[in-house]
């Protein structure tokens, strides 16, 4: 008995034991995640600096969570969390998905910009968004790339003797955007108003940058305020870009204020104009040939889009399997063009991750897939009655949705899916883009001229 009771015990001793640290400890197996940031267009600096938060989710397989807007802090060198690990099934994937700043709100579905952006204002106005695909548990750390959502404007200004720069605004923006942090999509909120925004100073007199939601305005108004007196100089139809570096220059005396915009677009991207090249205006395009078939075209916001869906059917690919009919019907095809998946659109060509260059795929010579970016400012300027009401296919079920349109862009992600901009047909008001994988879809095709 005494034996017996040793033995019993030691058992208890020894469950108890390893059923504390299991309670406590991972095993050895689950590594602890940690995030390694890559800044691509970052406003306030091109790294993060010691001590910056994100917030972190983690989505499973089955679509269970594993880590909800956990805060991650900066080193120096990686994000990472105190006893913050891994999920134990290492052979299953999820996605990371990662916005700066922290909020303990969760992701920011709004972000406002600080009016003040003197002083903190200006940190606080930053916004960027990260999501990484089909990510296994490693002990490496997870290599996020972030992208700035909002745009940005340097001021560079020139003051003649005895005058003083007191203070420097922008009007005529929305500070408020809707944010998806996981398409890296922001929108301008209707429910915003146009108010003025005030520059941070960097050099008194010398240099100066703003922060501003991306979009496309009537007018915008810089108002200059010295020593002496205010100033105040307009412009028409200007549309900023997301992730976009413009330069304001300022030349300023005691009577008047001279002023040049520069569409010259640093660090951050080679594309998005500042000042007259741009209209928020719909024009009539020169049109296009192309396959035998003649298309309208319009120039929308400065740039020409086919303002039809493509009807092309490339040589070498077979119906239902490259390419589809809208309902099924090729009748159809006349006005609604024929609904394509990604490898065909592609014509060949390898993946580009996150637009680090343009496609052509089955486009016109000149002319080119777009990236999601362009076709989220097409739509907010031409609306829903720019695109034909086409539906698309999913290719797993093999039916034609006819409640949604899709229409392709040349944005990857990941190598296993691209977005798409969705007009919501069953509703007059939603346009917003979803991210598919590459296999599961054949949709329309709007090109855009180089």
């Amino acid at each position: 008995m005494k034996f017996f009771y040793s033995v019993l015990l030691f058992s208890t001793l020894l469950t108890t034991t390893y059923c504390s640290k299991s309670n406590l400890e991972p095993e050895a197996a689950v590594p602890e995640l940690r995030i390694a940031p890559d800044i691509r267009t970052r406003v306030t600096d091109m790294n993060f600096e010691n001590q910056d938060a994100i917030g972190v989710t983690v989505r499973k397989q089955d679509e269970s969570n594993h880590l909800t807007n956990q805060k991650f802090t900066y080193d120096g060198s990686t994000f990472s969390a105190d006893n913050v690990y891994w999920y134990p099934e290492t052979d299953k994937t999820s996605t990371v998905i990662a916005n700066y700043p922290y909020s303990e709100n969760g992701q920011p579905g709004s972000f406002t910009v600080q009016t003040d952006q003197r002083g903190t204002g200006y940190m606080l106005s930053d916004l960027l968004g990260a999501i990484k695909f089909d990510v296994k548990p490693t002990i490496e750390s997870v290599a996020l790339t972030f992208y700035h959502l909002l745009s940005k404007i340097d001021i560079l200004t020139t003051a003649s003797e005895g005058v003083t720069i007191e203070k420097i605004e922008i009007d005529g923006f929305i500070p408020t955007v809707d944010a998806n942090i996981e398409s890296q999509v922001v929108t301008v909120s209707t429910s915003a108003a146009a108010t003025p925004i005030t520059a941070h100073e960097i050099v008194a007199n010398k240099t100066y940058d703003i922060i501003l939601p991306p979009q496309t305005v009537s007018q915008m108004r810089i108002n200059v305020k010295t020593n002496t007196k205010t100033m105040e100089k307009t412009f028409s139809d200007i549309t900023l870009h997301k992730g976009k570096l413009y330069t304001l220059q300022l030349q300023i005396s005691e009577e008047e204020l001279v002023t040049t915009l520069s569409g010259e677009i640093e660090n951050w991207g080679n594309d998005g104009i500042l000042g007259e090249e741009t209209s928020g205006g719909i024009e009539a395009g020169s049109g296009l040939t192309y396959g035998d078939v003649t298309y309208k075209t319009s120039v929308i916001a400065g740039q020409e889009w086919m303002a039809e869906n493509l009807r092309y059917k490339p040589e070498n690919t077979t119906f239902y399997t490259d390419y589809r009919y809208p309902q099924g019907d090729e009748s159809q095809v006349e006005t609604l063009g024929i609904l394509y998946n990604y490898k065909t659109a592609m014509a060949g060509a390898e993946p580009v991750l996150n637009d680090a260059a343009t496609v052509r795929g089955i486009c016109p010579e000149g002319w080119r897939l777009p990236k999601i970016d362009e076709l989220v400012e097409l739509a907010k300027i031409a609306g829903r009655t720019f695109f034909s009401n086409s539906g698309y296919y999913q290719n797993n079920t093999g039916t034609y949705n006819a409640n949604y349109s899709y229409v392709m862009s040349s944005t990857q992600q990941s190598n296993e899916r691209v977005q798409y901009l969705r007009i919501w047909n069953i509703s007059n008001k939603i346009i917003d883009t979803n991210n598919v994988p590459i296999n599961n879809i054949y949709a329309s095709i709007r090109c855009v001229k180089e």
